[in-house]
């Protein structure tokens, strides 16, 4: 007998019989404690796995019901999908030939900026138009002909639009509230120069003459008591006016019938101009990828006309009163501002249009504009806030430093939204010379851009001070007033060659033209052939 085991027996004849059987009851009521654990555990998973699937389900069948509806009624096919959100998707949707017995439908935008110039023909449908009347466009329905026929009235057709849907249902998340609170922004932005345009609802009944329906008082209420997992069979779509469904002007409620009974859920749709240039973020890997091919970074012009677009983004929210359809936002001489706040600004929620060469102001940098207005409210007046603007342009300003950051130094790690700004941490941002008296603030702007000393330092400056924080010990009104960076704006385009980051105008329009505009470069003419000597020469 080996010695461990002697040593066991003998332990056993020193402990009680009780305690063993103690220990023993202990060890299986631990395990049973464990093994229901395990089972809780995986049946929370294949319900948590039951949920998603059903939730993928019924957003995919309100995908199909939207995308069946404009190729039926209004004769645009689904293209592509170019982002969703935690309430609502957006997809590329282009005007297609027509077919018989289907009626054209002609979607018409404002018209544009004075002072802009015409859109490329890439981007475009076509010139003229028809109606739009006030910032919004129009969506007519006609018997025949070609959707980009129409007498000109300073507005502007297009191939392709983006079509923004809900994903919930009424009181789901937010959904329908969320696209509710955009289309109402939408309106009263009205096609601001730095607002993205939308069409304006004006649609007749697919019947013509038909009988019109009622808005079921008691539709929201029943919609938010239903689940997804409810909906099953796609039902018939029907499409109501602004006039007959007060809570969807400016957007095209589709019914979605369930299970054949009168219950309808309105899927809100929202129809937006289409800006073939893409967002921010994309513009971001496209600094990138010249970054890692050719060793390129954005010229700094470029990024002060791309700041300049944000700050008329902010001064259109800060005195919403004077916004007007077709106009550059600007400040008045007289008037305070006020605390509206976008709460979603991010390289996603910024799209980009194209050149406009009779613009001084987009002559080499293109237009930018604002999307995604479900989160847009007004802030509490704050009279503790150390800044006279208020906080809506307080909070706006920080967020487009945050994008600007991100823009001209891609090294900083970019994970979703704006998750990557540590408000926990506190950069001090030295001016030149020694001392403590250099210190001229604390920002949340990422370390790694403002040490970066491929950027101006003006613009480093600008970006930081746009994210500065209030805090004790530091200075706290280094955050430039809405008429400070915007004049900040105006001379970083108008500078010259700079110190630190030398560039020509030809240089400029260079990068733009092939790395934001996605030109190709310009094929080099191939070498002259060498003639081959001949045998026995």
């Amino acid at each position: 007998m080996s010695l461990s085991s002697r040593i066991s027996r003998s332990a056993k004849k020193l402990v009680p019989e009780r305690v063993l059987n103690w220990v023993a009851a202990h060890q299986l009521r631990q395990a049973q404690q464990n093994w229901d654990n395990a089972m809780a555990q995986a049946a929370r998973a294949a319900q948590a796995a039951q949920t998603e699937a059903a939730s993928v389900a019924y957003m995919t069948r309100r995908c199909q019901i939207v995308q069946t509806f404009f190729e039926s009624r209004y004769n645009l096919k689904f293209e592509r999908s170019v982002g969703d959100g935690n309430h609502g998707a957006t997809g590329v949707f282009r005007a297609t030939k027509a077919r018989p017995g289907l009626r054209r439908v002609s979607l018409t935008l404002g018209p544009r900026p004075a002072g802009v110039g015409s859109r490329a023909a890439s981007a475009s449908g076509g010139s003229g138009g028809s109606g739009g009347g006030g910032g919004g466009g129009s969506i007519r329905t006609a018997s025949g002909g070609s959707s980009h026929s129409g007498s000109s009235r300073g507005s502007e057709h297009f191939d392709k639009y983006l079509i923004k849907f809900s994903l919930g249902s009424a009181g789901k998340d937010g959904s329908d509230r969320h696209l509710r609170n955009e289309a109402r922004w939408l309106r009263i932005f009205n096609g601001s120069e730095h607002f993205v345009r939308t069409c304006n609802i004006s649609y007749l009944m697919a019947q013509g003459a038909a009988e019109q329906e009622e808005a079921d008082p008691n539709e929201d209420a029943r919609a938010e008591a239903a689940t997804p997992a409810e909906d099953h069979n796609p039902g018939h779509d029907r499409v109501l006016t602004a006039e007959e469904h007060e809570s969807f002007r400016g957007m095209i409620p589709v019914a979605d019938h369930s299970n054949g009974t009168d219950t309808r859920r309105w899927i809100p749709c929202l129809v937006l101009e289409y800006l073939p240039l893409g967002d921010l973020d994309s513009l971001r890997q496209r600094f990138i990828d010249a970054s890692i091919r050719h060793g390129t970074r954005p010229p700094v012009r470029l990024l002060w006309g791309l700041a300049l677009c944000m700050v008329r983004m902010c001064i259109g929210m800060a005195y919403v009163q004077n916004v007007r359809p077709g106009t550059r936002e600007t400040i008045p001489p007289t008037g305070r501002p006020g605390t509206l706040a976008h709460n979603s600004i991010k390289g996603p929620n910024m799209l980009l249009d194209v050149l406009h060469p009779t613009d001084g102001e987009h002559e080499i940098t293109p237009l930018l504009k604002l999307i995604d207005f479900g989160r847009t409210a007004y802030k509490p007046p704050d009279a503790s806030l150390p800044y006279s603007d208020g906080p809506g342009a307080y909070r706006n300003l920080f967020y487009i430093g945050s994008v600007l950051a991100t823009l001209a130094c891609p090294e900083i790690p970019l994970q979703r939204g704006c998750s990557w700004i540590r408000h926990d941490q506190l950069w001090e941002w030295w001016g030149p010379g020694q001392g403590r008296s250099r210190l001229l603030m604390a920002t949340h702007a990422n370390k790694i851009f403002c040490s970066d000393r491929q950027i101006a330092y003006d613009f480093r400056l600008f970006v930081g001070q746009l994210m500065s924080a209030v805090a004790e010990g530091y200075h706290t009104r280094v955050r430039p007033t809405l008429q400070q960076a915007l004049a900040r704006c105006e001379n970083g385009c108008n500078q010259g060659p700079h110190d630190e980051a030398p560039e020509t105008p030809e240089q400029i329009r260079e990068y733009v033209n092939y790395v934001v505009l996605g030109a190709m470069p310009p094929q080099q003419p191939p070498p002259p052939e060498q003639s081959q000597p001949q045998v026995g020469q």
